[in-house]
């Protein structure tokens, strides 16, 4: 999906100065990741330490011609074969760009939030569901109001699954996220206190969490936390909604998960569903690991793969590098 410096300014609502017809594939907002610069657009975006219109002649020296922009340079009479689009807010600019993106996308999209977990169990669901099917993830933790957009803009028509992984640091920017990423089935890993400065409790931060799933068709969450299955169980949208539930204490769960092994290093798991009893063993042993991997394989066994799949799949997981 190529588009003109044009239509660009059309879709974000900007105010174009210079050629119209510049041609854009790529989206950057950091300018230490320059480096080919044909047929890119630069997002300046001014934040605490940084102002990416500070950046903006250099970046036009090294080749960068399309700049998203909330003020214009001052000196951009130098700046005579760009193309610049002013908008009120580049990260909003940005995330109306994915979004147009995201509506050209015509394979499922699975979105993935939580307090803990979201970038494990995101790479390990990519992982297991790539072994079958041509699966996009979200890079590394690109999770925030401007990693989600960049992440989403990745998206083509020669994947068949879209994995990606959302995350919030305020009330309010829950909403954004979803109109950008319009997922069609939500994964919840948890509620915990982590990133919870900015929320009144941990009922306050799940419910904005939860609205990332307003118009998903299916829901996959682990009903053993008390808070989340109480907000689920209450809203008459959710109701509607195919909801995919884990439980090692609910036998009435869609995914009943019994641990029958844990030695150090691996753990084996009776997870039944539909009636059916699977077994599977991964390659870990602590609580955290055991918690995510049956995130995954509950979600794997809800996207129908075959079980198969999913043992040689969990077998092989390894540990994820974390961005500390």
């Amino acid at each position: 999906m190529k588009l003109t410096s044009g239509d660009i300014a059309n879709i974000v609502e900007g105010t174009l100065s210079g050629n119209p017809d510049l041609i854009v594939n790529d989206l950057v907002t950091d300018s230490r990741q320059i480096s080919l610069t044909g047929e890119m657009a630069f997002f300046a975006i001014p934040g605490r330490n940084h102002d990416g219109h500070t950046f903006i002649d250099s970046l036009y020296d090294k080749g960068v011609r399309v700049f998203i922009v909330e003020r214009l340079p001052e000196n951009n009479y130098r700046l005579e074969e760009a193309s610049i689009i002013t908008v009120r807010n580049t990260i909003e600019a940005l995330q109306l760009l994915a979004a147009e993106r995201r509506k050209a996308f015509r394979s499922p999209v699975i979105a993935i939030t939580g307090s803990s977990g979201k970038t494990i169990v995101k790479e390990w669901l990519a992982d297991v569901v790539g072994m079958t099917t041509p699966v996009i993830r979200s890079p590394k933790s690109y999770n925030s109001q401007i990693g989600v957009p960049l992440s989403v803009w990745m998206l083509d028509e020669k994947y068949k699954m879209a994995i990606i992984e959302a995350g919030i640091s305020l009330p309010g920017e829950m909403e954004k996220i979803r109109k950008v990423v319009d997922p069609d089935i939500g994964i919840l890993t948890n509620i915990g206190d982590a990133h919870s400065e900015n929320f009144r409790n941990n009922e306050a931060k799940a419910r904005e969490k939860l609205k990332l799933f307003r118009n998903v068709s299916r829901l996959i969450y682990c009903s053993d936390q008390d808070l989340v299955r109480k907000l689920i169980r209450k809203d008459k949208e959710f109701l509607k909604k195919e909801i995919i539930d884990w439980s090692c204490e609910n036998r009435n769960a869609s995914v009943f998960v019994k641990i029958t092994n844990r030695d150090t290093g691996k753990t084996s798991l009776e997870m039944t569903h539909k009636g059916i009893v699977h077994d599977f063993i991964i390659p870990f042993s602590d609580g955290a690991s055991v918690e995510n991997a049956i995130t995954v394989a509950s979600s794997c066994l809800a996207l129908g793969i075959d079980p198969a799949v999913i043992n040689r799949g969990l077998s092989g997981l390894v540990s994820v590098a974390m961005r500390m």
